[in-house]
């Protein structure tokens, strides 16, 4: 039977509302940047929780930067936020009520969300490749378009691909990829699923990543990715002494 190997660090979707408030809470108080991203767009914005009103079920945050971001948000009314407490991942949507100004400054009334990803830090020893391999990974999206990518880092539950050009837009944070494949070094060619769970699509900061975590994976094909873990931390710790 398939398994998935990250079920266990799987997010938390939390759909009551007193803990989702409590979570909005958390990130006020704690002035927490949100990275703001917005629907079949490549826009990526940051803002923060200015007020949080549970009995009206809403909050404020200040403007989106740039202002096409501003822009394409009043068009849209709905956004993607990412931010964290204490190292655990928090991921929600939600919608925008309405926009406001106070002096010469733009606000907006969003709705408390229905529900929250709820995400811990990741069970499985990562290795960064670095310099170790290059180990090139080729996905086949479902309208057959094919990224070819290089492995960045890889663990027992999933694995991080870097990419020279932009990804497109369809991409998103919990999207499935069917076909996944990459060969280990002297060992097998591998072929798996995955589900996103961090995207940045364009250059405007890094090169474009995606973080996956394996899904539908049989017992076999996980104790070749484990096996192929511990010989990558074993040659890097290898190099790090010797150096």
């Amino acid at each position: 039977m398939a398994t998935n190997p990250d079920s266990a660090n799987a997010p938390e979707i939390i759909s009551d509302h007193a803990r989702i408030v409590s979570i909005i809470g958390r990130l006020y108080q704690g002035r927490k940047a949100l990275t703001i991203t917005l629907p079949d767009s490549n826009i990526r914005s940051k803002s923060m929780i200015l007020e949080l009103d549970p009995e009206t079920r809403r909050f404020i945050l200040n403007k989106l930067q740039p202002d096409s971001a501003h822009e394409k948000f009043i068009n849209l009314k709905k956004f993607y936020a990412f931010g964290q407490i204490n190292g655990v991942e928090i991921r929600f949507s939600s919608s925008l009520i309405n926009a406001f100004t106070e002096g010469n400054d733009i606000y907006y009334h969003i709705t408390i969300p229905d529900k929250i990803d709820y995400h811990q830090r990741r069970a499985f020893h990562r290795v960064s490749l670095g310099h170790l391999d290059t180990i090139p990974v080729t996905l086949i999206l479902e309208d057959s378009t094919s990224l070819e990518g290089q492995m960045d880092d890889i663990s027992a539950g999933g694995m991080s691909i870097l990419f020279s050009k932009d990804l497109p837009v369809s991409l998103q944070y919990g999207s499935q990829i069917k076909q996944c494949s990459f060969q280990i070094p002297d060992g097998d060619h591998v072929k798996c699923e995955l589900q996103i769970r961090f995207i940045n699509h364009s250059h405007n900061t890094s090169l474009p990543k995606i973080g996956a975590q394996f899904i539908n994976m049989e017992k076999p094909l996980q104790k070749i990715i484990q096996r192929f873990v511990t010989a990558m931390d074993r040659k890097l710790a290898k190099e790090n002494i010797a150096s």
